[in-house]
């Protein structure tokens, strides 16, 4: 058996939201990708 439960369990709360601060910093940067290829045309 590997860790506890209560461990992984922990372990992947955190890369869920490390995932999800990952998520918004993508997002971010395709609309900056967006605007400024918008502001070349």
């Amino acid at each position: 058996m590997p860790e506890s439960w209560e461990q992984l369990r922990d372990e992947n709360q955190q890369l869920k939201s490390e995932n999800e601060d990952l998520a918004r910093q993508l997002a971010q940067a395709n609309d900056y990708i967006a605007h400024y290829e918008d502001s070349r045309r």
